[in-house]
């Protein structure tokens, strides 16, 4: 039998939990919660610690009157990012709720209850290429933590990058390959192998120099096979010295691997 967790006084969204209500013969326990709106909501335990509720209803009917409301706006880019922001961190239906709402991202309750509120703090999108963008991805959609920006911006800012700092700077694997002119695959592999980071960044880079090669019955030059396929030489030669097959390198810049 699982343990069992007590969660009185727990807050989940707008709900405080103030007792068991029962217990099935499953084994799953159910709560009576109070909402901050004055009404009771009985949840079950996984529920409540998914996010899947996080109110007695009355959040989402609050929601749904805002996005109803006519503000002139309804058609633009900044009110789409608005109103997809706030149904992934709200809409369990969504396939996209478990990377938001269900790990407790939450839209500021201002811009909750008002577009203009949002757009006012945000502005206008500055192009096609900009996205919402939370500066700290372990906090929610609040003020001070989001901006526009571009997908390489928040491709540097993703939870999985490793941030290394050096003399003072701290860059991703991504921009210190970029900065040095390697691959991030080269850095990684130095700092897996124990490398302490200044050796891992100032250590000459020692690349295999590949003349030529041969591939189904073809001999030519890494140059002329780079310039077949409209691929840059030094991209094809970074492949190979990976160890990748010819095939392999070749066919992944046409996007058939």
């Amino acid at each position: 039998m699982p343990k069992f967790i007590d969660l009185t006084g727990k807050k989940f969204g707008r709900l405080t939990v103030v007792c068991l209500s029962e217990r099935s013969k499953h084994g799953i326990n159910y709560w009576e919660c109070h909402c901050s709106c004055g009404n009771t909501k009985i949840s079950k335990l996984g529920d409540l610690r998914s996010g899947r509720i996080n109110s007695c209803g009355c959040l989402r009917k609050e929601i749904t009157k805002q996005l109803n409301k006519s503000h002139g706006k309804s058609k633009t880019a900044e009110y789409r990012t608005w109103k997809n922001m706030i149904g992934r961190c709200t809409n369990p239906s969504r396939p996209d709720f478990k990377y938001y709402g269900e790990r407790g991202i939450e839209v500021y309750v201002g811009w909750v209850e008002s577009f203009s509120a949002f757009y006012e703090h945000i502005g206008q999108k500055p192009t096609p290429k900009h996205s919402i963008d939370r500066i700290d991805n372990n906090l929610g959609y609040i003020p001070g933590n989001v901006r526009w920006a571009t997908q390489t911006e928040q491709t540097n800012n993703c939870r999985s990058n490793h941030y290394v700092t050096y003399c003072g700077e701290t860059k991703t694997l991504a921009q210190w390959a970029k900065y040095l002119g390697v691959t991030m695959h080269m850095i990684r592999n130095r700092i897996k192998r124990g490398w302490s980071i200044e050796k891992a960044l100032t250590e000459p880079f020692q690349y295999h120099y590949i003349r030529s090669v041969t591939f189904e019955g073809k001999t030519q030059s890494v140059t002329q096979w780079a310039d077949d396929y409209g691929i840059k030489r030094g991209t094809l030669s970074a492949r190979l010295n990976k160890g990748w097959s010819m095939e392999k390198a070749l066919n992944k810049q046409l996007n058939i691997d």
